[in-house]
């Protein structure tokens, strides 16, 4: 407990010397001696979370922690931004919808609009789930350069989750490929059987793929009509024109 107390009070510190601080200054400000510093600096630098120049050897904050409060800003302006829009989507089609993004390589729901369907489905914030298995994971990596996919992808064991989930790479490139002819993805019993899921990308102001609007239905119920993924590329435009994204995702 003393060694993370020193270390977050260490980069609290940093946080607050723009030019650096050398790791006497960090010593004698924090009453921490000079070897204990250096390990924990070191550490962190390692890390990417301090950086030390190398003609002075003071040490400043690292961008690995202006990323941690970027991604967190960036998800906070995001279910901001499209939260209304899901409610208007969930409300039309009069199923539960999703907000999902990729994170560490799975997807992870972080917003949701409940609808009467939700019993039949295993929804939940902050779950992280195979991306290869979900209609929201392939909307958004459809979209990413596929060798940036390939590089990723490389080394994932595509296990199983069901008889029809893909079971590897080379399989996933090609039903990448199908989804953006589409212009949206499908998940065929591939995460759940007996559930089909449907998902359209959302785009930041680069165009650059952020996330995923979804919804699932049960397949033996209901069909995935063309008023549904209407509805659905209108919602996923409409959330990314919020970030400033200027395009058309039927245009992709």
């Amino acid at each position: 407990m003393e060694l993370i107390v020193r270390t977050l009070s260490i980069l609290t510190l940093l946080s607050k010397k723009p030019n650096g601080i050398s790791v006497k200054e960090v010593s004698d400000e924090l009453n921490i001696s000079t070897s204990a510093v250096h390990r924990i600096l070191s550490c962190l630098k390692e890390e990417g979370f301090t950086l030390q120049d190398s003609e002075t050897k003071r040490y400043r904050i690292g961008f690995k922690v202006l990323t941690l409060a970027q991604n967190m800003t960036q998800k906070n302006a995001l279910t901001q931004s499209a939260h209304k829009y899901l409610e208007e989507f969930s409300k039309e089609i009069n199923k539960t919808v999703e907000l999902c993004i990729l994170e560490n390589g799975s997807t992870v729901c972080i917003d949701y609009i409940q609808n009467t369907d939700t019993q039949y489905f295993f929804v939940r914030t902050g779950f992280a789930i195979p991306k290869y298995a979900t209609s929201a994971g392939k909307a958004i990596e459809a979209y990413l350069p596929e060798e940036k996919v390939i590089k990723e992808n490389q080394n994932s064991t595509f296990k199983k989750v069901t008889i029809n989930t893909i079971s590897n790479l080379d399989e996933y490139i090609e039903d990448l490929k199908k989804v953006k002819k589409l212009g949206y993805a499908k998940s065929n019993e591939e995460l759940q059987l007996g559930v089909v899921g449907i998902a359209c990308p959302i785009f930041d102001a680069m165009g650059y793929p952020v996330a995923s609007v979804a919804f699932n239905k049960l397949k033996e119920i209901d069909e995935i009509d063309d008023q549904k993924i209407k509805a659905l590329k209108e919602c996923a435009n409409k959330i990314s024109r919020s970030l400033g994204y200027k395009g058309d995702i039927n245009a992709k």
